[in-house]
């Protein structure tokens, strides 16, 4: 049987090839529709020198121009992608994470401008009027650049693969061939280095690139010219990688922080409370003064206890309730938070168990029903859900619902096994894996 640590290796393995394997051509112009994403890099190439620029270039891309003027401005946008791969490789960590990824975008890169002087002036036409559709994609290096800020290319610099630390819950993350390194992932005030919103930006670029590049009539190109369109392809699919991974190394971390929280101070804070065994005393004096009271109403009042001593009594009575109350309370919302904490954990364990298909082995709990203590009916209604909100935003499901109705059945006769499989390959389906 396979060992976690084989599993999660293989999981990694896996995830790394299938960011690769969508596309092989594509992203020469991946940031042809990004402009519309990032108004705020837009906002950096205003001026005279930016607008100068930009008239420049239209009157390169103009149909009647000389294709030869075109050439030559590829030749400069990959001198400028190859000093943007530099920038993105200049860590050890981004060298091993792309490497491990099988990319090599600087080699394609340099390639990709060696090829350039073979192609024809029939291939330089159907790329032009490819790269035509968006007046921005000459900007690609600057954006890449600007998405790779000072604080984001220190983090990574500060990585180190095979780094030799302490393990501990707050600092690294166990598991894996490497170990994931906390310390690095946040900047000086906690935040961290890598935002959900750079990687939008970083994934608009190949998005938009593969919508364009569809259109590429890619029977009638050359080698060359394929070559040529494929140069850029590994930088864009390495600075997702890279940003990708700093995200999920921060977000991990933070995880891990909250789970040490939770158990420290679920213990501290229930053992500084009033127990249930003192407040019981508090009560019970309380009890024998009334009862004493009630014994002796006989004797002179003067003798007897006054109502401020009985108020007193019975405001430290209610003080000790509060309290209680209190613990008892704040112990409620920490057991929630945790059973809420466990219920994320399990969701993304089968969701990533139903990613992998039949690349990797089932956990034997999901695919047994719930009357064998398993989560087979679980995996089928995250299954559901996903594909419900990929539809409500307009997305693909492909053959999804063909797998679902396959594994219902086969779940109705007890093939639960099949069953898991099927709903695994729905998941893939509609999440497009």
């Amino acid at each position: 049987m396979q060992t976690n640590e084989s599993r999660k290796e293989k999981r990694q393995s896996f995830a790394l090839k299938e960011i690769m394997k969508k596309t092989v051509i594509s992203l020469i112009i991946a940031t042809m529709l990004a402009s519309a994403t990032a108004p705020a890099l837009q906002a950096q190439n205003a001026g005279s020198a930016g607008s100068s620029a930009r008239e420049r270039l239209q009157r390169i891309m103009d149909p009647s121009a000389d294709v030869e003027e075109f050439r030559h401005e590829l030749d400069g946008f990959y001198t400028d992608m190859e000093a943007s791969m530099n920038h993105l490789l200049e860590s050890e960590f981004a060298r091993v994470l792309v490497a491990r990824a099988g990319l090599d975008p600087l080699g394609q890169l340099i390639e990709a401008r060696k090829k350039l002087p073979a192609l024809t002036a029939h291939d330089l036409g159907f790329l032009k009027a490819a790269f035509a559709k968006n007046p921005n994609w000459r900007e690609l290096p600057e954006r890449l650049d600007s998405l790779l800020r000072p604080e984001i290319r220190e983090g990574l610099k500060k990585m180190r693969v095979f780094a030799a630390v302490t393990p501990s819950p707050v600092s690294t993350l166990p598991g894996g061939i490497i170990q994931d390194n906390c310390n690095d992932a946040f900047n000086a005030d906690g935040s961290p280095r890598v935002s959900n919103t750079d990687i939008s930006i970083a994934q608009a670029f190949v998005i938009a690139g593969e919508i364009v590049m569809e259109s590429l009539p890619t029977d009638v190109l050359t080698f060359e010219a394929h070559a040529v369109a494929a140069g850029v392809l590994g930088g864009l699919k390495g600075a997702v990688l890279v940003v990708e991974t700093f995200k999920n190394i921060s977000d991990d971390c933070s995880g891990a922080n909250f789970e040490n929280y939770v158990t420290a101070n679920l213990n501290e804070q229930v053992s500084t409370r009033a127990s249930q065994t003192s407040v019981n005393t508090v009560q019970a004096t309380a009890n024998s003064i009334v009862d004493r009271l009630d014994e002796r109403l006989d004797v002179k009042v003067s003798t007897r206890a006054t109502q401020e001593s009985v108020n007193a009594v019975q405001q430290s009575v209610n003080l000790a309730n509060s309290k209680l109350d209190i613990a008892n309370g704040k112990l409620d919302q920490l057991l929630a938070n945790l059973a809420a904490l466990q219920a994320q954990h399990l969701r993304l364990q089968i969701e990533a168990n139903l990613a992998n298909g039949t690349n990797d082995a089932a956990i034997g709990q999901f695919a047994l029903p719930a009357a064998q203590s398993g989560y087979l009916e679980l995996a089928r209604s995250i299954l559901v859900e996903t594909i419900q909100k990929l539809q409500a935003t307009g997305q693909g499901i492909r053959n999804a619902p063909t797998y679902l109705a396959q594994g219902d059945q086969q779940k109705a006769a007890g093939r639960f096994k099949e069953a898991y499989d099927s709903y695994s390959q729905a998941y893939r389906a509609a999440t497009g894996h």
